[in-house]
């Protein structure tokens, strides 16, 4: 199954990317699949630089299937 990506504003500066997989998925499993599993810095008081962000990513699991999270924005 490929991420897969819903924009949470008009004006596209922020979305969250997700994927589900199967409940017994590794953790490096995930890490290949999301660019930056970590999360990504700008290092700016939100000074309006165009610089895309991330936050590291969020795992959840259940008997299931284990849902993976990851929020994104850019600083406009």
């Amino acid at each position: 199954m490929e991420t897969r990506l819903k924009v949470l504003d008009e004006d596209g500066s922020s979305c969250i990317r997700w994927q589900l997989f199967a409940p017994d998925v590794t953790q490096e499993q995930i890490e290949q699949v999301f660019e930056e599993p970590e999360g990504r810095q700008i290092y700016s008081a939100y000074d309006c630089t165009g610089k895309a962000f991330a936050h590291g990513i969020s795992v959840k699991r259940t008997k299931t299937r284990t849902l993976v999270t990851q929020y994104w924005g850019i600083d406009i």
